[in-house]
């Protein structure tokens, strides 16, 4: 019998028998069972274990990786936190580079600034003393050109500098406006014959020819309580071109039938006949007989050219500048030569009206007929300047021409002279007129002067105040009259003869500073006319020449004037 044990993991087989092949086969399929069965369970043990093994391997993978993940973390944290630390600490030290940086940079802009300011000062200074002393080197100069002016003035006598006439109209106006002549509607008629800009010329050429030839009898008492006559002198100053024909054509339109009519009691040699028109070249003889001969008619002479007058009062026994100055007063003119027809004393009548460029005015009035007195008894008047277009003039003409002039016939027969068939020529009686009310506006005026002097210091304003008022007194007696010798209750006519008198003032006065002040309280504003192209010696503001007027005036290098003077 046959005893057979098999042990195995998961469990044992055992045989015990007598039949060995059958009972082996039997034994053979219960160990292959078991071996099987053995098999089995040890692939599932070994596969549990290996899951075991796994999961732990799994559990120590996982907590390895936990491990590492918290390692990493921290590592980054460290990483992130010694990053931080060190860019804080960049940024830090970045900061503090930049605050020094910026330190640095404001210092030495600071110091740059500094450096500037300094090298500013330095050169201001520098140009500051170059400045002064430039400016003392044109000082220099100036007065030494204008004592070499002085000198050559004081030996050719010529007048203090002026504006130029365009310029000093233009100034004038703006201060004293433009007066209003239809007020006197009979100037007005005339006057509206001439562009804006003439009328004042042509009112001052009138006045004296009107004074003489139509209202020579009128008198008025002046301020000083002394009977006056229409005594008027103009000069119209005017430079080449600027139409100063224009102040003859008026003249011989209202006045040439006057003048043929005269021409032809000469020509018949009529005996107590009154001439009034006559001409400069007269001798001084001829003038004494013709003023025997008027009896207290004015006479009246109007030349074009002053340089005329200027020839005439040079030469010996003909009228002469001391001529002018008595008439304005009415002073006595004596003659005692023998073969002489005319003997005695005889009151000077006389006006005149005289034209001429600005040169030649110079040239007759110089500082000895300021000081005489000559220049102070003149209307200095100004002919504009012709500009783009040439001034057209509505001459008078048809009935209205002869209206007027009918009328200036029938005043002459009343305030100058009418013609009796026995006797002739006979002097009008003389006619007084009441003018105290421009005796109260002149007087006023003159006070108006004196405290404008106080203010611009200017002598010749207070000397000649009075004597100013004494022109435009005169003027005032042909105004009047032209305004038809209006009452005291023709108030509107009144105001326009006192409004225009105290203009007349005005402008005479301003004009004559313009031209023979030496107090310096004159001088040109802004003058860009190449006329007078110097200034008052004694302007603080010396004007420089324009790059125009220094082309102009290098243009006429080696040119002569009208004195033929270069």
């Amino acid at each position: 019998m046959t005893d057979i044990k098999i042990n195995t993991p998961v469990g044992g087989a055992s045989y015990k028998g007598n039949a060995p092949f059958k009972d082996s086969i039997k034994f053979g399929a219960a160990c292959l069972i078991t071996f099987g069965a053995g098999y089995i369970f040890f692939l599932y043990s070994q596969k549990y274990n290996s899951k075991k093994k796994i999961d732990k391997y799994r559990a120590i993978t996982g907590i390895k990786e936990d491990l590492d993940n918290n390692h990493t973390e921290n590592k980054i944290k460290v990483i992130e936190t010694e990053n931080k630390a060190k860019i804080d600490f960049d940024n830090a030290h970045t900061d503090n580079e930049i605050r020094v940086i910026k330190a640095k940079n404001v210092a030495k802009i600071d110091f740059d600034n500094a450096h500037t300011d300094n090298e500013i000062r330095v050169i201001n200074a520098e140009s500051a003393a170059k400045i002064k002393e430039t400016e003392s080197i044109l000082e220099k100069k100036q007065a030494y050109n204008l004592q070499k002016i002085e000198l050559r003035r004081s030996k050719s006598n010529l007048p203090e500098p002026q504006l130029s006439l365009r310029e000093w109209n233009k100034e004038f106006h703006k201060r004293y406006g433009t007066p209003n002549y239809s007020g006197i509607p009979f100037l007005n008629e005339i006057l509206n014959c001439c562009p804006q800009e003439y009328k004042d010329a042509m009112m001052f050429s009138l006045l004296p020819e009107f004074g003489a030839m139509v209202f020579s009898r009128v008198r008025a008492k002046f301020i000083n309580g002394s009977m006056q006559s229409p005594n008027i002198m103009t000069v119209i100053e005017g430079v080449s071109g600027s139409g100063k024909s224009n102040f003859r054509d008026m003249h011989k339109l209202l006045f040439q039938h006057i003048i043929d009519a005269e021409c032809k009691k000469l020509s018949n040699d009529e005996k107590g006949s009154i001439i009034q028109f006559i001409g400069i070249n007269i001798s001084a003889s001829q003038f004494i007989e013709m003023l025997a001969r008027n009896r207290g008619v004015h006479m009246y002479i109007m030349e074009q050219e002053i340089d005329t007058a200027k020839d005439a009062f040079k030469k010996d026994g003909w009228l002469a500048s001391s001529t002018i100055r008595k008439a304005f007063d009415n002073d006595i003119e004596y003659q005692n030569k023998k073969g002489e027809s005319a003997k005695g004393g005889f009151q000077v009548y006389l006006n005149a009206t005289f034209a001429g460029t600005p040169g030649a005015i110079n040239s007759l009035f110089k500082n000895k007929e300021k000081e005489n007195g000559t220049a102070r008894r003149f209307c200095f008047t100004v002919a504009p300047e012709l500009g783009a277009k040439s001034p057209v003039f509505k001459w008078l003409a048809g009935e209205k021409l002869e209206r007027i002039k009918k009328q200036i016939d029938e005043w002459r027969s009343l305030y100058c002279y009418h013609h009796a068939p026995m006797n002739g020529d006979v002097p009008c009686d003389e006619f007084t007129i009441d003018l105290n009310y421009i005796n109260v506006a002149l007087e006023k005026w003159c006070e108006q002067q004196y405290d404008r002097y106080k203010v611009d210091g200017i002598e010749e304003r207070n000397n000649m105040r009075n004597g100013i008022a004494g022109i435009a007194f005169h003027c005032a007696i042909v105004l009047h009259m032209m305004a038809g010798n209006p009452s005291k209750k023709e108030k509107g006519k009144r105001n326009a003869v006192k409004n225009l008198t105290v203009y007349i003032a005005n402008y005479c006065m301003e004009r004559y500073l313009t031209k023979f002040s030496s107090s310096g309280g004159i001088r040109p504003q802004s003058s860009n006319d190449t006329f007078a192209g110097y200034e008052h010696p004694n302007a603080k503001n010396i004007r420089k020449m324009t790059l125009e007027e220094a082309k102009y005036w290098y243009s006429l290098r080696g040119t002569v004037d009208e004195q033929g003077k270069k």
